[in-house]
């Protein structure tokens, strides 16, 4: 069936076309006595909070 064909078929609604959500943010953050382990982050977005935490 071709596109026009579908759209026309009253089988179907109106299609809506809408942005996607914003992506949800998650970050493991493990401190240890030796170390800090951070994943979820890229690497910019690591470093500058290392930085903060300094």
């Amino acid at each position: 069936m071709s596109l026009r064909r579908w759209a026309q078929d009253d089988r179907f609604g109106a299609v809506r076309v809408v942005p996607d959500p914003a992506p949800t943010l998650r970050v493991n953050v493990v401190i240890d006595g030796a170390c800090l382990r951070l994943e979820g982050l890229d690497v910019e977005t690591a470093v500058h909070l290392i930085a903060r935490l300094r």
